[in-house]
């Protein structure tokens, strides 16, 4: 799992959210070390194809960041 491995998290939390009919929230929290921009934007693929994949199903998705954890949150529709 990309978390563990490049985050070295030690926690993982994953949580499936139905907001609305067919309007879904998926939200990933972990305990790694923080993703910066930076670091999101370089050589490697994993962020950049989990924002291509959003995308494909006209997603959204948001990375917040703080000193202590990591939140990814994508929202989708099902049709």
């Amino acid at each position: 799992m990309n978390i563990v491995k490049h985050a070295n998290a030690h926690c993982i939390s994953v949580s499936l959210y139905a907001e609305h009919e067919k309007q879904y929230t998926l939200k990933i929290t972990d305990d790694g070390t923080v993703t910066t921009p930076h670091k999101a934007n370089s050589r490697g693929i994993g962020l950049r194809t989990v924002n291509d994949r959003a995308k494909a199903i006209d997603g959204t998705i948001q990375r917040e960041s703080s000193e202590n954890n990591n939140i990814f949150t994508l929202q989708f529709k099902v049709k």
